[in-house]
């Protein structure tokens, strides 16, 4: 049985790096963030974007997703130059996986 199922360790030994938990990291960054808790989040979204280029690769559309995040996070922290270039890449991975042809969700 898989750890969604029971409290047993996950088989693929991921644990603490397990893909399942990113919506988990994002939400409680998220929460946080609504808190005005700006220090706090940041970890936790640059884990859930370690996590997701792990298991997916640099270039896939739930990267983007998290790039997004962590961007939103740092626009309201005034970081705005980083912000910046995590959503001018969060854009070239999402143009790329909806160029016709690719196989993205537009190819």
């Amino acid at each position: 049985m898989c750890c969604r199922c029971t409290s047993a360790p996950c088989a693929s030994g991921q644990g603490a790096e397990h893909p399942d938990l990113v919506t988990t990291l994002n939400h409680t960054a998220g929460l946080l963030e609504k808190q005005g808790e700006y220090a706090k989040p940041l970890p936790l979204f640059e884990r859930a974007l370690r996590v997701r280029e792990g298991a997916l690769g640099p270039e896939h559309p739930h990267v983007a997703s998290s790039l997004n995040d962590m961007s939103g996070l740092l626009e309201n922290q005034g970081k705005s130059a980083k912000a910046m270039s995590l959503y001018v890449r969060a854009l070239r991975i999402g143009e790329k996986a909806l160029r016709p042809g690719s196989p993205g969700p537009g190819g």
